[in-house]
């Protein structure tokens, strides 16, 4: 799908940010249907991690997809911009380093396996992902109140879809 929508111009930040977050949120979902099929375990904390991953191209997508979607109506100044990216590109690396994830094992031989997370990282990860998604449904709801008929019932069942999802990937 991702690659229909970039089909459909770049240059539309809408199209661009969507198109992103439909690819993030496939390879989420390959990299968890990888951690549940394969029986090497160091491919399985790849994959694990690379989920993880996903996750920061999922919530960066999302924030700028509601951002523009269907219109700007408020400018993010460059020292939040920085920060945002920085961030990203911060645990970009660490994901795939002992300061993410220290280890992973199988439980009871497989095929379950557990993750242990270096808390303090995770925990600063778990608080960039729900400050940008709850910015980013927060920009919805702003439009919300000010839309009227169709475009007021995209924007609740996207807000709607967006929640139920939020709480679906969270498990």
């Amino acid at each position: 799908m991702s690659m229909w929508v970039f089909t459909r111009g770049l240059k539309n930040k809408i199209n661009l940010y969507f198109g992103l977050l439909t690819f993030f949120n496939f390879t989420w979902s390959l990299g968890l249907i990888l951690t549940r099929s394969l029986n090497n375990i160091d491919l399985v904390g790849f994959y694990d991690r690379t989920t993880n991953m996903s996750g920061i191209g999922i919530v960066v997508s999302l924030f700028y997809f509601t951002l523009h979607f269907p219109y700007q109506r408020e400018e993010i100044n460059k020292i939040k911009t920085t920060i945002i990216w920085l961030l990203a590109f911060l645990f970009s690396i660490l994901i795939y380093t002992k300061w993410f994830v220290i280890s992973t094992v199988w439980i009871d031989g497989g095929p379950n396996f557990v993750s242990y997370y270096y808390k303090p990282v995770f925990i600063a990860y778990a608080i960039y992902f729900v400050v940008l998604a709850a910015w980013s449904i927060s920009f919805l709801l702003k439009k919300y109140k000010q839309a009227e008929g169709l475009v007021k019932q995209q924007l609740k069942w996207l807000i709607l879809t967006i929640i139920i999802g939020l709480i679906a990937g969270a498990y």
